[in-house]
């Protein structure tokens, strides 16, 4: 592949963003296995439009999902023994949202005249949920499905989508973007009822959620006009990570006890160098010397795990980073990439 295909990939990418949620490292409830399996899921790029799952545990890869339909993997989510997987694969001539659990397929869409997507998936106790978007009246509508039962979140009358989403006691809280005119408005959903996290006048969206006692983080990506700056909002108050410099995003959000950590990129000049940010202070996990983007983030017994890929020379690799320190995964003889990550 052409380095030219790179905004494409990024494109694409952008279906998947969103945040993937750890046990909180102060949770006393939770077990903390010393010797944790890290799960994480992507795929490879195969011709334009054509994909197949790949999934892999403790840097093992195996091709996850009918190939055939052409899975697309967005995230995964570990509950109990359970592996949940969101994603979308062909229905005879769209790309319908799945729900994979354990490899089994749970149907999300369950009709073939529309496209739709699953962007995240959180599971609660017995219930979980899944954000997303559902194509209806000709545009695409932010949605969410509750243990496969679907809800609307906006209306059919501009585009919009839900990145992620996160249940916490009986609220349900997603958050994405609408299109209010020509600009897109970072929205945050709470039990369905919508609050504007920014004004309109640039282009914004929410990519991850998390809640953590009292407190709602959500991070995203808000436009100055120019370019696109990281940001992150705690109980609606938003911080910016990045001086909007140089063109920037998020993909992933995780809290373990007072630290809140974010993934995402930054562009420095002609390469992206993939990077977090733990209480707002950037690690640079790339080096600026070639394209890297960092995917997913989730922290876990103290350690901090990346998710991602790096332009090699000839194509595009999927990379996990531990604590800073970067393994190349088993990667096929084309463009493979991480989307999502999950370590128990």
């Amino acid at each position: 592949m052409k380095k030219s295909l790179f905004p494409m990939l990024v494109a694409v990418l952008l279906l998947a963003l969103g945040a993937t949620s750890c046990k909180d490292d102060d949770d006393e409830t939770e077990y903390i296995n010393p010797n944790p399996d890290v799960y994480m899921v992507g795929y490879q790029l195969k011709s334009m439009g054509v994909f197949a799952g790949k999934i892999w545990k403790n840097g093992v890869d195996s091709v996850y999902g009918d190939t055939t339909k052409s899975p697309f993997l967005n995230k995964i989510f570990a509950s109990g023994k359970d592996l949940y997987v969101a994603g979308e694969m062909r229905n005879v001539d769209k790309f319908a949202a799945t729900l994979w659990k354990n490899g089994v397929v749970m149907p999300l869409a369950l009709d073939n005249k529309n496209y739709s997507s699953a962007s995240n998936v959180f599971v609660s106790g017995n219930d979980v949920y899944v954000s997303g978007l559902v194509s209806k009246g000709g545009y695409n509508v932010a949605h969410y499905w509750k243990n496969g039962v679907g809800h609307d979140l906006a209306d059919s009358t501009t585009n919009s989508q839900a990145y992620s989403i996160y249940s916490s006691g009986k609220d349900v809280h997603a958050v994405g973007y609408e299109y209010r005119g020509s600009k897109s408005v970072a929205k945050y959903w709470k039990n369905g009822v919508a609050t504007n996290l920014t004004d309109g006048q640039n282009d914004a969206a929410a990519i991850g959620v998390v809640v953590s006692g009292s407190d709602v983080y959500i991070a995203g990506r808000v436009s100055n006009g120019s370019k696109g700056v990281a940001t992150l909002w705690k109980n609606g108050v938003a911080t910016n990570l990045t001086n909007g410099q140089n063109e920037a995003s998020v993909s992933g959000l995780a809290v373990a006890g007072k630290d809140v950590y974010v993934s995402g990129w930054e562009d420095i000049g002609t390469k992206s160098v993939a990077k977090y940010w733990k209480n707002g202070v950037a690690v640079n996990l790339g080096d600026g010397t070639t394209k890297t983007l960092a995917t997913c983030i989730c922290v876990y017994g103290g350690n901090v795990y990346v998710g991602g890929y790096e332009w090699d020379g000839v194509r595009y690799v999927a990379k996990c980073w531990k604590n800073g320190a970067a393994t190349v995964l088993p990667n096929p003889k084309s463009n493979c990439v991480v989307t999502g990550i999950a370590v128990k």
